[in-house]
């Protein structure tokens, strides 16, 4: 799984492996979606790409990813975004499920490419590279 959840505390978000799958199917959604105050989750984002530029305006996140206009998007309300040396998105809320959608919205505006590995990642993500034309 890539761009793993994890509480504030830096410890895995997600259920534990000796947990059957039957234990977690008949559980309402509403209980996993949303956590208590502690249990704040976050993902984090990185953009790779030489220009490639991110901000936050009041409730936008503006982002410059070599198009020929800034990418704006909005944040949804419950979710908190932080962005440190312009290049590195924090995205902190307490619904897993509103915080995979957003994520996954900001990293669909520029995928990582197979070649040079540029584009929008998340921080724990590998690209794995792929070869280039033989001459």
């Amino acid at each position: 799984m890539h761009g793993r959840l994890l509480h504030s505390s830096g410890a895995a978000c997600a259920q534990s492996a000796a947990a059957p799958a039957s234990a977690t199917d008949d559980r309402p959604i509403g209980k996993e979606g949303a956590l208590s105050l502690e249990d704040c989750c976050f993902k984090e984002m990185e953009l790779v790409g030489v220009g490639y530029r991110a901000s936050v305006n009041e409730r936008d996140l503006v982002m410059n990813l070599g198009y020929s206009h800034p990418v704006i998007l909005k944040i949804p309300e419950g979710l908190t975004v932080k962005v440190e040396r312009n290049v590195r998105v924090t995205i902190a809320g307490y619904d897993r499920e509103l915080i995979g959608r957003f994520c996954a919205n900001i990293r669909d505006q520029r995928r990582p490419e197979p070649y040079k590995g540029k584009g929008i990642r998340y921080s724990d993500e590998i690209i794995t590279k792929k070869v280039g034309k033989k001459k």
